[in-house]
């Protein structure tokens, strides 16, 4: 089902998926999103920007109140840094980060029931794993197109309890990655593309979980 909205007052809570796209005609959008009132949206499931310069936008930082939310997703948007009320979201499953610009640093918020998440192009230095690693129920982690510009991912002591699928993907710049003694989490499978710099795996993976793990590594076609 589509609804154009044209009256910001129209009362929209029987809605479940809300796809918000950047049409070609210049729009006040930022003006129309925060003319919104997001408590209307009491059984909103599936929320997704698509191309939006969400940078000064005082709207993402209300997504708290979507309290029925279980995908989220910030495709090619502009998007400084992640809300805080993210932590509210307690149904929220799956997060798409594949923004376009970078953050500086990932918050340190805790989302209990998040199983996905999906990094792209977000160009952090500093190692996302420590804040990532502390989400108990995450079980599937998409690295992919420039999101970590470091050389080492670190798996720190006590997280990643459930993760299964781990996925790097054009991660230029990695060259090790790092787990802390007897911490390793499962990774079924862990995939390994055009990461052409990885040099070594730290430690000794036969004292670790680990079910199968592999690297492939895949020549990038230029456009």
């Amino acid at each position: 089902m589509a609804v154009l909205l044209k009256n910001a007052d129209m009362h929209l809570g029987y809605l479940k998926s809300l796809l918000l796209l950047k049409l070609p005609r210049r729009l006040e959008f930022v003006e129309f999103l925060e003319s919104i009132k997001l408590k209307l949206f009491l059984l909103l499931r599936v929320l997704r920007f698509d191309g939006f310069d969400l940078r000064e936008s005082k709207f993402v930082g209300e997504v708290g109140k979507l309290t029925s939310l279980r995908y989220l997703s910030f495709r090619d948007c502009r998007l400084n840094n992640l809300p805080l009320s993210l932590g509210e979201l307690l149904y929220l499953q799956t997060l798409d980060l594949r923004i376009k610009g970078c953050m500086s640093i990932l918050p340190h918020i805790i989302c209990y029931s998040l199983t996905r998440i999906v990094l792209s192009r977000s160009t952090l230095v500093n190692g996302p794993m420590a804040t990532l690693g502390r989400f108990p129920n995450l079980w599937d982690l998409v690295l992919e197109d420039r999101a970590f510009l470091g050389k080492r991912l670190t798996f720190a002591s006590g997280g990643f309890g459930q993760l299964r699928h781990l996925t790097l993907s054009n991660l230029p710049k990695l060259e090790f990655l790092i787990e802390e003694e007897d911490q390793c989490p499962i990774f079924v499978p862990c995939r390994s593309k055009d990461v052409t710099t990885l040099k070594s795996f730290q430690s000794d993976f036969r004292n670790c979980r680990v079910r199968f793990f592999a690297t492939i590594n895949v020549e990038t076609s230029s456009s």
